[in-house]
C-alpha cells in the first residue's frame, strides 16, 4: 500500500511548480537512458539485453517511488514482456544484434552505432508509458497494456527520436573521452 503524505509533502507538492515535476521525472528517465545505452555496448551477447531489461525495471521502481506508486515487480516484468516483447522486430533486433558480437574482428564495430540507441529508445519508450500512465493517477494493476504496446511502437519507430537520441548519447561520450584525454 502507498504511504498516504504528511502534511509537509503535500504541501510541498501543492507549491511545487509542474515543470519541476517533470524536470524530476526527465531526470530519472534520462539517467536510465545513458545506463541502458552503456549496457548496449557490452561485448558479451545477450548480456546487453538482460541488462537494458534490468535498467527498465530499476527505472519503474524509481519512477513508482517518485510518483508514489507501490512497485510490483511481477507486473513490471510483465509491462517489459508484454510491450517490449510483443513488438517482434523491436526484440528479435537487439538479440540478433548480440549474436553479430560474435563474429571476429567485424562483429563488435558493425552494432557498436546501433545497439546502444536501440537499448536507449526501448528505454525512453518505457519511461514515458510508464511516467505517462503514474501521471493520470494509474499503477501496476489498472496498467493498460494495449494501449503501451501502441504508444511503445510510435515511440520506437519514430526515426527523428532515435537521431536525437543518438547524438545526445555519441555527443556525451565524445564531451567523457576529451575531458579524460585533458
Amino acid at each position: 500500500m502507498a504511504e498516504t503524505k504528511t502534511t509537509a509533502q503535500a504541501t510541498e507538492a501543492e507549491s511545487t511548480p509542474d515543470i519541476l515535476l517533470t524536470d524530476r521525472r526527465d531526470d530519472i528517465i534520462r539517467k536510465h537512458v545513458y545506463a541502458s545505452a552503456g549496457v548496449g555496448l557490452v561485448p558479451i551477447p545477450f548480456v546487453d539485453v538482460v541488462g537494458t531489461a534490468g535498467v527498465q525495471l530499476a527505472m519503474m521502481k524509481k519512477l513508482s517511488d517518485f510518483y508514489e506508486v507501490d512497485f510490483n515487480q511481477k507486473i513490471a516484468k510483465k509491462i517489459l514482456i508484454s510491450v517490449c516483447g510483443g513488438l517482434v522486430p523491436a526484440i528479435i533486433a537487439p538479440g540478433i544484434k548480440s549474436l553479430v558480437k560474435l563474429i571476429p574482428i567485424v562483429g563488435f564495430p558493425l552494432v557498436i552505432a546501433s545497439t546502444p540507441v536501440l537499448e536507449a529508445t526501448s528505454t525512453y519508450a518505457i519511461g514515458r508509458i510508464v511516467s505517462g500512465h503514474f501521471e493520470k493517477g494509474g499503477n501496476f494493476i489498472n496498467f493498460n497494456f494495449k494501449m503501451a504496446k501502441e504508444e511503445f511502437a510510435a515511440i520506437v519507430n519514430d526515426e527523428e527520436l532515435k537521431a536525437k537520441l543518438m547524438k545526445v548519447i555519441y555527443d556525451k561520450k565524445d564531451k567523457k573521452d576529451k575531458e579524460a584525454v585533458a
